[in-house]
């Protein structure tokens, strides 16, 4: 089952007298702890290396200092967020373009820039050292948005390297389009110097000769290594499926040819490319030698979910030894490597366990060839060494700030669930326990089966998982246990959804023959499963009583969820709503067209206005 029988009081049993009935039946008080919630203590996760340096100084005014600062960052970051599509014309546009905010011009605008000044160069008023100096900025562009453990962008704006893939890929094609304008001017217009190839056409009396010009001197061949290996990185990462199902052959190719870059940017005469070549390499250092070499080297338990037969697994979740000192941050994510497939091969996995949970819990859908054999280990091994690399990525909404939001909406598609998880335990454990402002939780999960509901129950739903060790059971804490007296009133929530009752004033049967008025549940967990022929297992779980959440059939009615949340938040008098969401592409475009649709417009300042701020999970990382 998936959760242990929920014992209830049978009323027409006169064995029971008055006094163990109401003893039973009192209603259970949830007592808010005093406020001890302290946002932004652990923000600096995500820049492991600045990390790494803080850690030991993150003591008093220090703290406070790096808290203050991040909450200005988190204050700065909200009006970046405002879209530049008008409603009426998102409709027309593809999803991505349609959600482009303020924040993502301003990103790009250097490089526009670069690009402009480039053709400047080429067109206008042409110029071999300028004209280079613009190709020469945007491969910076592209190796410092590359970076994991020592992001600038990630320290200084709270955008973390995943979300820089956009701009990292259009600095490198700027780059090469910028690269092939300045070999255009040394070719036809030649440099400032006299230092022109005699096969170019700038040269009187020459022979021009465009091969032969190509790798005359030192400088030419070096720019045309240059440029080859620049457009070569570019195809590469154009055609996704090459990182999806070869991603060996993809890294190492892409690792190759950054070094190659790093080479011949210095033998085409380009000192400043030191301080990017030092910036990667301490970058390098930190991951492969500090952390994974180091500091977060543990073992890991290997369980086989969301299938009856062990040797079908198409999911596996690993249950890893925190290591000594090893911290992260709800919704963030770790490169992980198995030694016993390879040492030196590293993969992004959500967490799906809780910062303060005793475990990390990591889980993995077969896709590709490392998750094939991943997926093999597991059907015969139970415990393996692994290797950790991070925590890495932040969230693109100020989730530290309670004041803002106090409503959050969880929407997830099958394994996606997982970031959704972590994120919504946090919620759930700084609410009971440190006093965090939190009004409402809707976790909505969309699965294809109901194997995987049971093998990953939602949020704190009691799982119980063997320990590394192998020597005792541990259980996840009270605060997502059974016990909880949240959970009891999830419970009474999902009975009054299964009865076709809505109301939200839950109210509890009491001996005394007098109902209680009881405040509703904090969370509301639907689930939905997607494939029809389950039609039959679904009614059987909706007829038992000890499942805190409701079971759907079909797809999640998303204009039907947020009209529910709007309505909430008004009544509640709350303005922003967080919505978190992973999943399948058509769902996360949905979700997205979603928020905008119910968003009030940014001119709106009334009581109803309202809007919803969404945070996507990427999947390829």
């Amino acid at each position: 089952s998936i959760m242990p029988k929920h014992h209830r009081i049978n009323k027409n049993d006169t064995s029971l007298t008055n006094s163990s009935i109401a003893k039973k039946n009192a209603p259970r008080t949830h007592i808010i702890p005093p406020r001890t919630y302290k946002p932004y203590q652990t923000s600096s996760l995500e820049t492991p290396l600045w990390h790494l340096i803080l850690q030991p100084w993150s003591l008093g005014c220090l703290q406070s200092v790096l808290s203050a600062l991040y909450r200005l960052r988190g204050m700065l970051a909200h009006p970046m967020r405002i879209k530049i599509v008008p409603n009426v014309m998102a409709g027309f546009l593809p999803s991505h373009i349609a959600a482009t905010a303020v924040g993502d011009l301003i990103l790009i605008v250097p490089i526009l820039i670069f690009i402009l000044r480039g053709a400047h160069f080429t067109f206008v008023s042409p110029s071999l050292e300028l004209g280079g100096y613009m190709s020469a900025y945007c491969i910076f562009v592209a190796y410092l948005t590359a970076v994991k453990s020592n992001n600038l962008f990630t320290w200084l704006f709270g955008i973390p390297y995943e979300r820089l893939i956009g701009l990292h890929w259009f600095a490198s094609v700027a780059g090469v389009v910028l690269g092939a304008f300045h070999l255009y001017v040394s070719y036809v217009f030649g440099g400032d110097d006299n230092g022109d190839s005699r096969f170019s056409k700038a040269v009187v009396g020459g022979t021009p000769n465009f091969g032969r010009f190509l790798f005359d001197g030192t400088n030419n061949w070096s720019g045309t290594i240059l440029l080859d290996c620049m457009a070569a990185m570019v195809l590469m990462s154009f055609f996704q499926f090459l990182r999806r199902y070869a991603f060996n052959i993809w890294y190492f190719l892409h690792m190759v040819f950054g070094i190659l870059i790093l080479v011949m940017l210095f033998l085409h005469s380009v000192p400043s490319a030191a301080f990017v070549t030092a910036w990667w390499g301490l970058d390098l250092l930190v991951r492969y030698a500090v952390m994974a070499g180091l500091k977060n080297v543990t073992r890991a338990k290997l369980r086989i979910i969301g299938t009856k037969h062990r040797d079908k697994a198409r999911l596996v979740e690993l249950i890893v030894k925190k290591p000594a000192g090893f911290q992260y941050n709800a919704g963030q994510f770790v490169r992980l490597a198995v030694p016993a497939l390879s040492s030196v091969e590293f993969h992004p996995i959500s967490f799906a366990s809780a910062p303060d949970e005793r475990y990390i819990v990591l889980q993995v859908r077969k896709l590709g060839d490392w998750t094939e054999r991943l997926c093999e280990l597991a059907e015969t091994t139970e415990f393996t060494d692994v290797l950790l690399e991070g925590p890495y990525g932040a969230m693109s909404i100020d989730l530290e700030d309670d004041d803002k939001y106090t409503m959050v909406l969880c929407v997830s598609g099958g394994i996606g669930v997982t970031p959704c998880q972590s994120v919504g335990k946090h919620l759930l454990l700084k609410h009971r326990q440190e006093g965090r402002r939190l009004k409402r939780l809707n976790f909505v999960w969309a699965v294809r089966d109901l194997q995987m509901v049971e093998d990953i129950p939602p949020l704190f739903l009691g799982a119980t998982h063997n320990s590394v060790d192998d020597e005792e059971t541990s259980q996840v804490e009270e605060n997502y246990s059974k016990n909880s007296p949240e959970f009891q009133r999830m419970m009474e929530r999902a009975d009054y959804f299964r009865s076709g009752k809505f109301d939200e004033n839950l109210k509890t049967p009491h001996a005394s023959g007098f109902e209680l008025l009881r405040r509703p549940a904090v969370v509301q967990a639907d689930i939905y499963c997607t494939r029809q022929k389950l039609q039959n297992d679904i009614e059987r779980a909706n007829a038992r009583y000890d499942l805190p959440y409701n079971l759907y059939s079909g797809r999640p009615d998303l204009d039907q969820i947020f009209e529910e949340m709007k309505e909430n938040a008004i009544t509640m008098g709350e303005t922003n709503i967080a919505v978190i969401g992973c999943g399948p592409t058509a769902l996360m475009e949905a979700v997205q067209d979603a928020c905008r649709k119910h968003s009030s417009s940014v001119l709106c300042i009334g009581d109803d206005a309202v809007f919803f701020d969404f945070h996507k999970e990427h999947f390829e990382l």
